[in-house]
């Protein structure tokens, strides 16, 4: 029941979010006297972890941007990079710990995939790759597509 009350949050968060960036600029205040005002004034729990875990997931989406172009350069294609992430991120992980992330990944990206969870190793993990690749793409583009529906 949280996740669905943080979900629709969420929601409602991104829908502000054109409003809240003009109001930034206009406002005099720094990113986080910002976002604390806002956060709470939203009854977000927690705002300055929130905020805290918003700087931490910015970072870990410009790192892995960084490390994408640079591996494109390198000729690699981004199925190949994605192998690289998924191995290294998990490298702590059972075969069938990574396959239920995975599994829980491409889920939550395309819920009607309805993947089911298997062991990360040999060709099924090339499979999971491929289907964590789709979703991600089937997600921006629908992401995409609603956005200039709006």
């Amino acid at each position: 029941m949280e996740q669905q009350s943080n979900q629709t949050t969420a929601a409602k968060l991104a829908k502000e979010l054109p409003q809240w960036i003009e109001e930034f600029e206009s406002s005099g205040k720094t990113i986080d006297e910002f976002l604390l005002a806002k956060l709470t004034a939203a009854n977000v729990k927690n705002p300055k972890e929130c905020i805290a875990e918003i700087r931490k997931t910015l970072s870990q989406i410009d790192q892995n941007y960084e490390s994408l172009q640079k591996a494109k350069a390198e000729g690699w294609n981004r199925e190949v990079w994605l192998r690289k992430t998924i191995d290294e991120a998990t490298k702590n992980y059972t075969p069938e710990e990574t396959g239920k992330v995975l599994a829980t990944s491409v889920n939550a990206l395309s819920p009607e995939a309805s993947v089911t969870p298997e062991p990360y190793e040999g060709l099924d993990a090339v499979i999971q790759i491929q289907q964590l690749e789709n979703a991600v793409s089937e997600n921006v583009c629908n992401t995409l597509a609603s956005e200039e529906n709006e």
